[in-house]
């Protein structure tokens, strides 16, 4: 047949006789296109469900039973659909599925959509609006980035325009078309914020005074009381003292949680209270820094921190160590560390010699630095004073665990089953409450849990699964099986990166602990043939990864 009358013959209108009428269907190529888009339809109507429901991944996966909410924003809905769909995006920009690792992933999935409510509540509250003629001026902007980032060398732009022979114009008009461009919405969005982090940082005003105070040090000691070292050194007796029962016989079962986060930070405050007043009474900072301060970098020190500038501190420190004289001690004050007993010893200004010549450079480096500062207080306190609820029990789980990890242990575990039950392919949930379990002392249900993740269709190849079972296997003493199991990850674990690389350090230390040698010598050699590669690879001027 021809090729004209093929043409003909697939551009023929087709009639269908139907009940006593006649129906036109269109031409043969035209039915092809209705096929193709009502199985595309079809099939984005699977993966994300109906449109302008809350619905939609949650039905992807027979027998899940989870909300359709994940969680709220000062009474503002974020969908399972969004979320999942920011998950999927999230995990493909990741080399590698690590399935222990998870936890933080989620969680940083679920705190960008909450940044991303309040922030556009924020920009709705100042009155902010674009207009269609800065998303078209943002546009360009994209465009011109696109050009930079992929013909950096102007030689190369203009061969690849004198090959396909078009001119500058007509290969920008080509990228703003295309699928790489960001659709208007997200245009939107992000000069949204952009203009609302300008009207944050533009109050921010430096004063000659405030620049040259940007250079003062101070010298201080301080000793730190840690509410998670108190936590865990109390957990660490209760362990020991756990260990031998009445009648001197072992028990694996370390014991129960002695104390919550906010008991031990409540001791904490006590503690340094009673060491304010020692150091009021005439002990010596320095000793009492060295005997009672948990930051092992300074006690040996005497709690000697050196020279630092206002900006190489956390906020909470810096203010109350940058208004202490000489000589003077500050009351107990509390930051992320926990809580810290300061004492200033010299103060000095640091100029940079050249300040006067350039204090314009100058002024802009601390201005600029400033305004970074402004700026993340700001989105701090808009958390700090949003009503946010996480809905979904696994998510709720790791927030409960990111705010005391001891404490809220069982509340987390029961969250964890429930996530499980509402969604049995969920890896991460298996994974977090098997961890759990094991700190508990339920190892064997541990062991259990983690047995039939290894062997699921989404887990089966994780070196990371494998190798977290061989532990608890080994820690059990069922050392054949926790071989077995050791031997899979070494095998899952074979492309050359630094994510493997760890797995194979681990594997190492392991087998070479458990007396296996032939193992442990395969693991050397990976290790060792894994660096010969890096150093090639740096000879070379390449990224650290092969594929």
């Amino acid at each position: 047949m021809s090729i004209v009358k093929l043409r003909k013959k697939v551009r023929k209108q087709i009639k269908l006789r139907l009940f006593g009428k006649t129906y036109e269907m269109g031409s043969f190529m035209g039915i092809v296109f209705w096929i193709i888009v009502i199985i595309f339809l079809a099939g984005t109507y699977y993966m994300y469900g109906p449109g302008g429901d809350t619905g939609g991944p949650e039905q992807q996966a027979t027998g899940r039973k989870v909300t359709k909410l994940v969680a709220t924003v000062d009474g503002r809905p974020i969908a399972r659909m969004q979320y999942e769909g920011r998950l999927y995006y999230a995990e493909r920009m990741q080399q590698q599925s690590d399935v222990t690792r998870m936890r933080y992933l989620k969680s940083d999935v679920l705190n960008s959509l909450i940044d991303l409510q309040l922030k556009t509540a924020a920009a709705r509250a100042e009155g902010i609006k674009v207009s269609g003629a800065e998303i078209s001026a943002k546009k360009d902007e994209f465009v011109d980035q696109m050009i930079e980032t992929q013909y950096s060398d102007q030689a190369l732009l203009h061969k690849v325009l004198k090959q396909r022979n078009i001119s500058l114009d007509e290969l920008k008009r080509e990228l703003r078309s295309s699928d790489r461009m960001p659709n208007d919405s997200a245009m939107r969005e992000q000069i949204t914020f952009e203009k609302l982090q300008e009207g944050i940082e533009g109050q921010v005003q430096v004063s000659e005074a405030e620049v040259k105070d940007s250079y003062r040090e101070v010298r201080a000691r301080h000793i730190l009381v840690s509410a998670d070292k108190i936590l865990e050194e109390a957990q660490a007796e209760a362990d020991a003292a756990a260990a031998t029962d009445g009648e001197g016989g072992e028990t694996e079962a370390p014991a129960a949680p002695v104390m919550t986060e906010e008991q031990a930070k409540q001791k904490a405050r006590e503690m340094a209270i009673d060491l304010k007043k020692q150091i009021d009474e005439g002990a010596d900072f320095a000793a009492l820094a060295t005997e009672r301060s948990h930051d092992p970098g300074s006690a040996m020190n005497g709690g000697d921190l050196d020279w630092f500038t206002r900006d190489r501190m956390i906020k909470e420190f810096s203010d109350v160590a940058f208004t202490l004289k000489p000589g003077e001690v500050s009351e107990p004050v509390e930051s992320s560390f926990g809580i810290h007993i300061i004492k200033v010893e010299e103060t000095r200004e640091q100029l940079p010699e050249d300040f006067e010549e350039n204090k314009a450079q100058y002024t802009e480096e601390v201005t600029s630095k400033l305004k970074s500062q402004a700026w993340a207080s700001y989105e701090e306190d808009l958390r700090k004073a949003a009503d946010i609820e996480i809905i979904d029990p696994e998510l709720k789980a790791y927030e409960l665990l990111n705010e005391d990890p001891t404490g809220a242990a069982s509340a987390a575990a029961e969250l964890l089953a429930a996530a499980m039950e509402a969604d049995p392919d969920s890896t991460s949930a298996r994974y977090e409450l098997a961890m759990l379990m094991d700190r508990g002392g339920q190892r064997d249900p541990a062991i259990e849990i983690m047995m039939e993740l290894a062997e699921s269709n989404q887990a089966a190849q994780s070196p990371q699964i494998r190798l977290q079972l061989g532990k608890m296997l080994k820690e059990a003493d069922r050392n054949e099986e926790a071989v077995d199991h050791l031997k899979s990850a070494s095998d899952w674990a074979q492309g050359f990166d630094y994510q493997n690389y760890f797995v194979h350090m681990e594997l190492q230390r392991l087998f070479e602990e458990m007396g296996v040698a032939e193992e442990s010598t395969k693991e050397q050699q990976w290790i060792d043939d894994f660096s010969e590669q890096m150093q090639q690879n740096n000879a070379m001027g390449s990224p650290g990864v092969i594929n």
